[in-house]
């Protein structure tokens, strides 16, 4: 008799699990696989957004190094172009500060290749 019992009892609790192994979710298994899976989505969205300004932060910072680079480079290539005709000016007023007199040539003292190897 208590074979039978046990017999029976374990064949009620294989009913069972077969039938929780193989029924349809309930509800609230539904919503809780629904939360379990927004949260893994809202987790993965923050990662994501972690890592998206993180290159947005790498990629204004290059970018504004590059942009202070180069507006260093214009700066020197002005002050250069600055420096080269302000020696243009000198060497040209240099050269046409010889007094002029009577029967000479206007231009007194000719341009040589020196001069304008400093242009």
């Amino acid at each position: 008799m208590e074979t039978k019992v046990r017999l029976l009892i374990s064949i009620k609790k294989l009913e069972t699990l077969h039938r929780s192994a193989f029924a349809k979710p309930t509800r609230a298994t539904k919503h809780r696989a629904e939360r379990l899976q927004r949260q893994q989505q809202q987790h993965h969205h923050c990662k994501n957004n972690t890592e998206i300004f993180q290159k947005t932060t790498k990629y204004v910072f290059s970018n504004f190094l590059t942009l202070t680079t180069n507006f260093v480079e214009l700066l020197v290539s002005f002050v250069n172009g600055l420096l080269n005709v302000g020696l243009c000016f000198l060497i040209l007023s240099s050269r046409f500060s010889y007094p002029v007199e009577d029967g000479d040539d206007f231009f007194r003292g000719q341009f040589s290749f020196n001069d304008f190897c400093l242009l």
